[in-house]
C-alpha cells in the first residue's frame, strides 16, 4: 500500500519539513510550465536507472500531473526497498488548485 498525501498536506509538509525531497516524475517539458522549485526531476522513463543514486532511508513525496505516473514511480520504489514513500494524490494539477501561482496545463 502507498501512502497518498493531498495537496494541503503537501504545502503544509514543504513549510515545516525540511528532510522531505520531493521527486517530479514528469517530462523535461511538463516541469517547464510549472514545477515546484525544490523537487528534483527525474522522469519516470528514466527512474529505474537513478533509484541507486537516491537514499533509502530519506522520506521522498512523488508527484506528476494527475497522480497516475507518480503512483506507477511509488509502486517501482516500493518494489526496490525504498519504504518512505508518499504520492501526492491528483499531482501537480490539484495542488493548483489550493495554489493559484501554479499554471494549470
Amino acid at each position: 500500500m502507498i501512502n497518498q498525501v493531498s495537496a494541503e498536506e503537501l504545502k503544509t509538509q514543504l513549510s515545516k519539513n525540511k528532510n522531505l525531497i520531493l521527486i517530479d516524475v514528469r517530462n523535461d517539458w511538463e516541469h517547464k510550465i510549472v514545477n515546484f522549485k525544490e523537487a528534483i526531476l527525474i522522469p519516470l522513463s528514466t527512474l529505474n536507472q537513478k533509484l541507486d543514486s537516491l537514499d533509502k532511508e530519506k522520506e521522498y513525496i512523488i508527484h506528476c500531473h494527475t497522480g497516475v505516473r507518480s503512483m506507477n514511480a511509488c509502486l517501482l520504489m516500493k518494489m526496490k526497498g525504498f519504504n518512505n514513500i508518499s504520492n501526492l494524490k491528483g499531482g501537480i494539477a490539484a495542488f493548483s488548485e489550493i495554489n493559484k501561482e501554479f499554471k494549470k496545463y
